[in-house]
């Protein structure tokens, strides 16, 4: 084992969550970075993880999501409380407006309706994380095993 590593193994144990997801993530999607192989980088993005889901749990995980997804983390979405589709739809009205010749709205009516079970109503949405943001730890089903 080089000198590096081992320096760098000793890091992680003295490294707060933050830390330890800052490394994570530089060393997941960087480009380039300091190791000689590809399989050298899996390697250490692996411990990386490993060390701070074993440490810090959920701390970890969710210094994860805020460096990585930043706002776009705390997102949500409305989702049907029946069938949880996302599709759902709202009406609206809208004024033509000659000074800028658009059309700019007026006002978003309460009712909701789903597109996917055709269910309507003003209660018929719960609000959900947004799903379009990348899981986090996805890195665990392609890291190579050992």
């Amino acid at each position: 084992m080089r000198h590096r590593y081992v320096a760098g193994a000793y890091g992680l144990v003295a490294a707060d969550p933050v830390t330890l997801a800052k490394e994570y993530l530089s060393a997941r999607y960087a480009t380039s970075h300091e190791f000689i192989t590809e399989e050298a980088r899996a390697n250490w993005v692996a411990a990386v993880a490993a060390f701070g889901v074993y440490a810090w749990g959920a701390r970890f995980h969710a210094a994860c999501t805020a460096s990585f997804c930043g706002p776009a983390a705390q997102q949500k979405e409305p989702v049907c409380d029946s069938c949880a589709s996302a599709d759902i739809v709202r009406d609206a009205s809208a004024m033509w407006d000659s000074r800028t010749g658009q059309w700019s709205f007026v006002d978003i009516y309460d009712c909701h309706t789903c597109q996917a079970c055709e269910r309507e109503g003003d209660t018929i949405v719960r609000w959900r994380p947004h799903q379009g943001v990348e899981p986090i730890f996805r890195f665990i089903q392609e890291a190579p095993a050992c």
